[in-house]
């Protein structure tokens, strides 16, 4: 089994943590920004290569965004510091897609991209626009036009597609994709946490990465097509003996 190479984190929970902890909405989102280093943390011992925190999704009641903003690239620089108390409030106000070069320490081996407010089917719809007016403009001959080309004018281009991704703050039961990365997370490993994304811990973490270790990715193949590899989990198991949780 191959190592998790991009792991997307959905953080959800942070409006439920706060009724629940009878706190300002701004102490849980302060609250949910160490957790995302803490996290950070775990991925740099896990040795994950690519980390990306998706927040509340533009079209969620209650989130208010302005579509008209254009999404910035995964490798431009920082829009809004993430390191400042009130990023995610305002990334609520304005998407946002940077990379959280302020989460890292000098020397990680890791690249960790921040999506706040972001709409999987607004990135293809953008995509599609700017495909077709290359069309129109005689760039660009219509037979050319596959998913391959549509995967590179989207907003996440220079990532690769996710192999797991973690969602917090699931009830029992209730397992739903949100509206992101929707185009890129096909044959991705999905796993569910109940746990709010304010109590999210490292040990959370790395049991999604154990338990994504032991799975068998068949990328639409039966299992006799797909070699077996070598199981990791151990990795993940050592990980989470150097960091707290």
């Amino acid at each position: 089994m191959q190592n998790a190479k991009h792991v997307v984190v959905v953080m959800n929970g942070t409006a439920r943590w706060a009724d629940e902890h009878k706190c300002s909405l701004g102490d849980a989102q302060r609250q949910s920004l160490l957790v995302a280093r803490l996290i950070v943390r775990a991925a740099v011992a896990a040795k994950v290569r690519y980390l990306t925190l998706c927040g509340a999704s533009a079209e969620l009641p209650g989130y208010p965004t302005s579509p008209s903003s254009p999404a910035r690239p995964a490798s431009a620089q920082p829009v809004t510091p993430i390191d400042a108390p009130d990023a995610f409030a305002a990334a609520e106000r304005e998407p946002a897609c940077w990379t959280g070069r302020e989460l890292t320490h000098p020397g990680d081996d890791l690249v960790v991209t921040v999506r706040l407010g972001q709409s999987g089917r607004r990135d293809i719809a953008t995509a599609v626009k700017l495909l077709a007016r290359s069309v129109q403009a005689g760039r660009l001959d219509p037979d050319q036009l596959d998913e391959a080309l549509l995967r590179t004018s989207l907003v996440t281009a220079e990532l690769p597609d996710p192999d797991l991704i973690v969602y917090s703050g699931c009830p029992a039961g209730e397992h739903r994709l949100r509206d992101d990365l929707i185009f890129e997370s096909a044959y991705a490993e999905f796993f569910f946490s109940d746990r709010l994304w304010p109590d999210f811990t490292a040990a959370h973490f790395l049991q999604a990465l154990s338990d994504f270790a032991s799975r068998q990715r068949r990328f639409g193949k039966t299992g006799e097509q797909v070699s077996a590899g070598d199981s990791i989990a151990s990795r993940y198991v050592a990980a989470s003996s150097s960091i707290g949780s």
